[in-house]
């Protein structure tokens, strides 16, 4: 996503695609849930997310991003190049890869 884009979603409510994958401490996969993030911060080459319902936070880099869609009410998606994982008070990221982490909708 080139930087003009990524620094006008400062402040933007987005859910995120793929939707993020959500284990207990221990590891046990839980249901996935379409949480709102808002984009707290953006540079040059990161942008910040904050889940508004968990806390969780996360750094992303710039190539992490595919793009930004527009939505109905306000809000957008995200769409990214990798997964995230919320597990307890972390979060992991796992980048996608081939066809699905270069083209989401192909």
């Amino acid at each position: 996503m080139n930087r003009k884009m990524l620094a006008r979603l400062r402040g933007k409510a987005v859910q995120l695609f793929p939707t993020p994958r959500r284990r207990t401490e221990d590891g046990v996969e839980l249901q996935q849930l379409l949480d709102r993030w808002q984009v707290e911060d953006v540079s040059a080459d990161r942008l910040r997310l904050h889940n508004e319902r968990t806390g969780h936070v996360i750094n992303l880099g710039r190539d992490h991003v595919y793009e930004y869609r527009t939505g109905l009410h306000g809000d957008g998606t995200l769409v990214l190049r990798s997964q995230l994982c919320l597990q307890g008070n972390r979060v992991h990221m796992t980048p996608l890869v081939g066809k699905t982490g270069n083209r989401p909708f192909a």
